[in-house]
């Protein structure tokens, strides 16, 4: 799809005449920056295997408070493929704090954001109970509203769950 590992902090993927992007990032659910926190929990150790059922049998959920530092989220969203990709639409553009509000709610902090023109673009994550971390990319075209993830994650058990969460941050703009 053209939209490979993310450059961070940049989010200028697009000539759109402006040199910042509009970047803002990286900083916790809080509004700490991430920056601050040294944590790389859960990357040392391989991805655990599924247990029983696969697709979290609505028991998985994101832990509040992820914290992940951004060489660590480029590493990773670069040496793991896209775990799924989808489209939705909401009902509204909402402004980008909003967005990430909305996230945030989910338990996804924000690692980058930023006003790429006709676009705006944000990498999320969040960690489930075991600290195993599910990426999203998500890029809202103004004009029409259209959201475009691309999810990963070495945990493909858990993955539809994850898209789940996204949905239902994507259903909190329902008008």
């Amino acid at each position: 799809d053209g939209m490979d590992a993310p450059t961070l902090p940049s989010l200028d993927d697009q000539d759109t005449g402006t040199s910042s992007g509009g970047f803002t990032g990286p900083v916790t659910p809080g509004g700490a920056p991430a920056d601050s926190v040294d944590l790389l929990g859960g990357w040392d150790d391989p991805p655990q295997p599924p247990s029983g059922g696969g697709g979290g049998g609505g028991s998985w959920s994101l832990a509040p408070g992820p914290q992940l530092d951004s060489a660590t989220f480029q590493n990773t969203w670069g040496a793991i493929p896209d775990a799924a990709t989808e489209t939705m639409v909401l009902s509204r553009t909402p402004p980008q704090a909003d967005v990430e509000a909305a996230f945030a709610r989910h338990h996804m902090a924000t690692m980058a954001s930023g006003d790429v023109g006709a676009m705006i673009k944000f990498y999320f994550y969040g960690k489930d109970a075991t600290g195993q971390v599910f990426m999203a990319e998500c890029v809202l075209t103004k004009a029409t509203s259209e959201l475009a993830v691309t999810a990963k994650t070495p945990d493909i058990a858990n993955r539809d769950a994850f898209m789940s969460s996204i949905r239902a941050v994507v259903n909190s703009f329902a008008a």
